[in-house]
């Protein structure tokens, strides 16, 4: 349930979702978090922490790939979010999109991993507006959500 809310904010809008606290220093970040994040990431590098309303975020780098990692308020982890290019789609997905959505421009692209499973998450947007889909299996897209333009809203 916390994977689709997280992934629910996410594809919403990520700089209005998570209006940060402005800190970012891991000292005030939760401790169980920290600890957590060391333990599963130890090989992470460039380490930043910083907090929202919902959650405190790792950014960093791994495997030479910018990623963050959330957590809820109480150091819990929630998932692991990381950008990626339609070339490093499975195979079926990015045939998919590029038969079903050719006339569509893809805007926001990128896996969220939690402890339970994986998915991919695609924003595509065209002239009357955007949407939302989600691949569970690797295989097929599902519509997610759907928006209407900026200027509609």
């Amino acid at each position: 349930m916390k994977k689709i809310f997280l992934a629910a904010l996410l594809v919403s809008g990520l700089t209005s979702a998570f209006a940060t606290t402005g800190k970012d220093d891991s000292k005030s970040i939760n401790k169980v978090a920290t600890t957590s994040f060391n333990s599963t990431f130890n090989q992470a590098r460039n380490v930043s922490w910083t907090e929202s309303t919902r959650f405190s975020i790792a950014t960093f780098i791994m495997n030479n790939k910018i990623m963050y990692a959330y957590y809820d308020l109480q150091g819990k982890y929630i998932g692991t979010i990381h950008n990626l290019s339609t070339t490093e789609l499975p195979e079926s997905l990015s045939a998919s999109l590029k038969k079903q959505y050719a006339k569509y421009w893809v805007s926001e692209l990128f896996e969220l991993t939690s402890d339970q499973d994986s998915a991919y998450y695609v924003r595509v947007e065209d002239a009357n507006g955007s949407r939302v889909l989600r691949s569970t299996d690797g295989q097929t897209w599902e519509a997610y959500n759907v928006s209407l333009p900026q200027t509609q809203m």
